[in-house]
C-alpha cells in the first residue's frame, strides 16, 4: 500500500476520535484505540494505530506495559526518545493511582499480601533498596517508604533513619522488605543479620515486624518465617 493510500484512509481518523470522546463513549475504544489516542501527544504526524498494535502485541497488556522499562520500550521500531519516556512516567502515574487506591482499602495479614504486594512494587527496579510497610493497629496501610538505596547490607542500613520513618507514620507495625535485583531469593548471612538487627530495633519502641520480604524478579521470600522455621528444625532436631 502506498503512503498516498495510506495517508488518505487516516484523513480524519484523529478527528472522528475526539469526537467518540467527546460524545461520552471512550468507553467503547478498543485498547489499541485508547493507546493510540495516548500516543497523540508525542507522535503528532504519523498514524499511532500501527504502533499501538505493536506495542501491545509485545507486552500483551496495559498492566505488562506500565511496568516496562525504558530500554523494553525502544526496541520497538518507532517508539522514540518523547514516547518511551511519556509511556514510562504514565506507567508511574499508574503505580502510585494504584498504591493511593490500595491505601484506602489494602489490609495486610498474610505473607502472600505482603509478598505479592512488594513483587509489584519492585517489578522495575534495577538497584537494590529497603522499604517499610507502615502499617497501623488494624493493619492497614499508612503509607510505603524507601528508608536505603543502594547495597542492602547491615552495616550499611542507617537504623536511625528506619526508625524515624516508623516514628513519623506512627505505624503500629511493619513489614519490611528489600529486592535482588539480579540474585536470587535466597537469603544470605547479612539478609538473616539484617533481619535480627532491624526486628530487635523496633521492639525496643514497641513496634512489631511482622515479615521482611526479599524480592528477587516475580519471586519472594519471607525471612522471619523462613527464620522461625530454621529454628524449628533445630530444635527438632
Amino acid at each position: 500500500m502506498s503512503n498516498d493510500i495510506k495517508i488518505n484512509l487516516h484523513s480524519g481518523h484523529r478527528e472522528r476520535m475526539y469526537t467518540k470522546v467527546d460524545e461520552g463513549h471512550v468507553s467503547s475504544l478498543t485498547d489499541v484505540e485508547l493507546l493510540e489516542m495516548i500516543l497523540y501527544g508525542v507522535i503528532r504526524q504519523k498514524n499511532t494505530n500501527e504502533l499501538s498494535h505493536a506495542i501491545l502485541d509485545k507486552f500483551g497488556s496495559y498492566e505488562e506495559l506500565f511496568n516496562a522499562d525504558v530500554a523494553s520500550l525502544k526496541e520497538i521500531n518507532g517508539v522514540g526518545k518523547s514516547a518511551s519516556a511519556f509511556l514510562t512516567v504514565l506507567g508511574e502515574i499508574y503505580r502510585r493511582t494504584d498504591r493511593g487506591e490500595e491505601k484506602e482499602r489494602r489490609t495486610f495479614f498474610s505473607v502472600e499480601q505482603m509478598g505479592n504486594y512488594f513483587v509489584k512494587s519492585y517489578a522495575r527496579e534495577n538497584k537494590e533498596s529497603v522499604r517499610l510497610l507502615l502499617l497501623d493497629g488494624n493493619n492497614r496501610l499508612i503509607a510505603c517508604k524507601t528508608v536505603h538505596e543502594g547495597t542492602v547490607m547491615s552495616s550499611n542500613i542507617s537504623i536511625r533513619n528506619l526508625i524515624k520513618a516508623v516514628l513519623d507514620a506512627q505505624a503500629s507495625r511493619v513489614v519490611v522488605a528489600h529486592n535482588h535485583p539480579f540474585g536470587g531469593a535466597s537469603p544470605s548471612d547479612d539478609d538473616i543479620v539484617l533481619t535480627r538487627t532491624i526486628r530487635r530495633a523496633l521492639s525496643e519502641i514497641e513496634v512489631d515486624m511482622l515479615e521482611h520480604i526479599l524480592v528477587a524478579g516475580d519471586r519472594y521470600m519471607p525471612l522471619v518465617a523462613y527464620m522461625t522455621r530454621a529454628a524449628e528444625l533445630t530444635y527438632d532436631s
